[in-house]
């Protein structure tokens, strides 16, 4: 099944939750109000591709990937939309340890990431029109895992990791186009897959709670964000997979302003879309290639569109 590198990308995931899902902070009518709702450090569809909770064999893994990101935003109370452009190349790593404790396996892992992203649109509201046209390339925020867990037990498989967003990124508050959060992220994520290696199926289930710092700029809180990630894969031979993968999201609170609860900031959204697993025969290189598209079916205070991206890993 060919999982030894399979689920790799799983776990940078949440590491790489905020490099292309955390670009904005919009400038409407309240500059900071309107802004953070419509991003997280949570990247949609980004936890989880192919046997996500099962151990990759120790070693030092590392990988690359293109991400693409068409998406709108339309503002509660205004007229238009922003339009969002992203192009992101990430570069990360993860090394799993050879010992075991107690039949669980150990990992750490962290990535970086260079962003292109435009936002372009007109906003109407009851205090005027805004235009924005902006376009930045810059390296984003950073993210880490510390302490990576699998366990496995015949075809059922757990992977627990503690993802830790870093305000690595340039800020301004001023700004309409922003590449970094400017505030700290602490996702706690729980990966549970299930993998029958006779019929080639496999289901896998990615839910995680994240906690937001305030951001010192604006003095803005995002409330607690709830994330799920489903992936429903058939392993067509060894070395090839197809996918079908959606995800959930929404705030159980709502956001805060100098203290105060902002209105009708709860944001929410999910989506669907199809994933491909290639694993190259080549001698001597342990190696996977996946690509996936996801697209945006509902959703409320959030940026929604279609997610493009391509991955390779290898291991060394």
């Amino acid at each position: 099944m060919a999982t030894s590198i399979s689920n790799f990308r799983t776990n940078c995931a949440g590491r790489m939750g905020m490099f292309a899902s955390s670009i904005v902070l919009l400038c409407c009518s309240h500059p900071t109000e309107s802004a953070e709702r419509g991003l997280s450090s949570y990247l949609p569809a980004y936890y989880g591709d192919f046997a996500v909770a099962i151990a990759p064999k120790p070693g030092f893994y590392a990988y690359a990937t293109y991400y693409g990101y068409e998406a709108n935003f339309k503002p509660q109370g205004a007229v238009g939309k922003l339009d969002l452009n992203v192009s992101a190349f990430i570069t990360g790593f993860q090394y799993v340890f050879p010992e075991k404790l107690a039949n669980i396996s150990f990992a750490v892992g962290g990535y970086t990431a260079i962003i292109d992203a435009r936002l372009h649109g007109v906003l109407s509201t009851q205090d005027g029109s805004l235009t924005v046209e902006q376009n930045k390339i810059q390296h984003g925020d950073t993210s880490i895992s510390p302490l990576i867990m699998y366990w496995s037990s015949g075809n059922w498989h757990v992977n627990v990791y503690e993802a830790v967003f870093l305000p690595t990124g340039t800020f301004d508050a001023a700004d309409s186009l922003n590449l970094s959060r400017n505030y700290f992220s602490f996702d706690t994520v729980a990966a549970l897959t299930w993998l029958d290696r006779q019929s080639g199926l496999e289901v896998s289930l990615v839910p995680g709670l994240m906690m937001n710092t305030q951001n010192e700029a604006t003095n803005y809180l995002t409330g607690p964000e709830f994330h799920i990630d489903a992936m429903v894969n058939v392993f067509l031979a060894k070395n090839f997979a197809l996918g079908l993968h959606g995800y959930a999201y929404m705030q159980i609170a709502g956001d805060e302003l100098n203290g105060q609860n902002v209105p009708s900031s709860l944001s929410r959204s999910n989506g669907i879309g199809p994933s491909l697993l290639w694993v190259p025969d080549t001698a001597g290189v342990n190696g996977k290639v996946v690509a996936k598209w996801l697209h945006d079916l509902d959703g409320e205070n959030r940026f929604q569109g279609d997610i493009f991206s391509l991955t390779g890993v290898v291991q060394f």
